[in-house]
C-alpha cells in the first residue's frame, strides 16, 4: 500500500525572495523591499508577509534565470 502524505503529492518549492526574479529594492526607507508579481511594498522580504498573511508559501515565486 503507498502512502503518500500531502507534501510529497503536491511539493511546496522553497520561496526566497534572494532568488525570486519578482523581488526588487525600492528607494523607499520605509518600504525597502516590493513584488513585482504581487504588486506590494513592504519593511520585511515579501515573501515573509505572504506566509504570515496566508499560513502558506507565496505562490508567486519563480526562481531568477541562471544565465
Amino acid at each position: 500500500m503507498n502512502k503518500t502524505s500531502s507534501t510529497q503529492a503536491h511539493p511546496q518549492k522553497k520561496a526566497d525572495c534572494t532568488v525570486c526574479r519578482h523581488l526588487f529594492i525600492t528607494y523607499e526607507a520605509r518600504f525597502p523591499y516590493a513584488c513585482r508579481k504581487l504588486s506590494f511594498k513592504s519593511q520585511r522580504m515579501p515573501h515573509l508577509e505572504v506566509l504570515e498573511a496566508s499560513g502558506e508559501t507565496c505562490a508567486g515565486f519563480e526562481p531568477k534565470n541562471s544565465a
